[in-house]
């Protein structure tokens, strides 16, 4: 008898860990999907600021006063510059008087306010900068707003217009802040580069260590219980 119990307990915690590795495999499923979206819709911005002729650039990272701040593209629109971020949704969201977002899927879940973030990321950029800089959140996807589209989003189509309201006459000044940016950022991307490079092989170096346990108490189990069945 005790050996049947052990058997079937080694056999549930076998299962388990099976279940948990699939549960692993499909959540890095779910973010690379996500990833994929978005490069979509960074891509399709980009493609709309080639048309329109103003400079940007793309990936915009860098670290300011402790703090790591972030753009998609970063525009020079005349004497401004202009933070653009891109989120993709899907589904139906609503906006609270207070700038919460809630997302239905149907599932309901809480959203970080992209747009309160970009502000974020848009004041540092004019603090170290010493340029004005606006934002602006494009939002892909076939997401349904209730009320209509937030103060401070468009969607990819109205992307141009919202920039064109914004440009004007190129200075100096903005020149000159937009070329800091770009030095800031290409500094900062070789280390992201290597910090990515390492993370990705702990990763890799983990993961493989889970399945292969997970698989080979499996495998152990079922070995166990061949044995009391025979």
């Amino acid at each position: 008898m005790s050996i049947l119990l052990g058997g079937g307990m080694l056999a549930a915690g076998a299962l388990s860990a099976v279940h948990a590795v699939r549960r692993v495999t499909a959540a890095r499923g779910d973010r690379q999907r996500g990833r994929t979206d978005g490069a979509f819709g960074e891509r399709r911005v980009g493609q709309i600021l080639d048309r329109i002729g103003l400079p940007h650039i793309g990936d915009v990272t860098f670290s300011w006063d402790g703090r790591t701040v972030h753009a998609d593209h970063l525009v020079l629109a005349g004497a401004k510059l202009v933070a653009i971020g891109t989120r993709s949704f899907g589904g139906r969201i609503s906006v609270a008087a207070h700038g919460g977002w809630t997302q239905w899927t149907p599932v309901r879940r809480t959203l970080p306010n992209p747009v309160a973030r970009n502000m974020a990321h848009r004041n540092a950029i004019a603090e170290c900068s010493g340029c004005a800089c606006d934002g602006i959140v494009v939002v892909v996807g076939d997401a349904r707003f209730q009320g209509g589209m937030p103060e401070g989003a468009v969607a990819l189509a109205g992307l141009p217009g919202a920039l064109g309201r914004i440009s004007g006459p190129e200075t100096r000044e903005a020149r000159a802040a937009f070329e800091r940016i770009r030095e800031l950022s290409a500094e900062g991307s070789v280390q992201r580069r290597l910090g990515a490079r390492h993370q990705r092989r702990a990763g890799e170096r983990h993961h493989r260590g889970s399945g292969a346990s997970a698989w080979a108490l499996a495998g152990c189990a079922c070995a166990v219980l061949g044995v009391i069945v025979i």
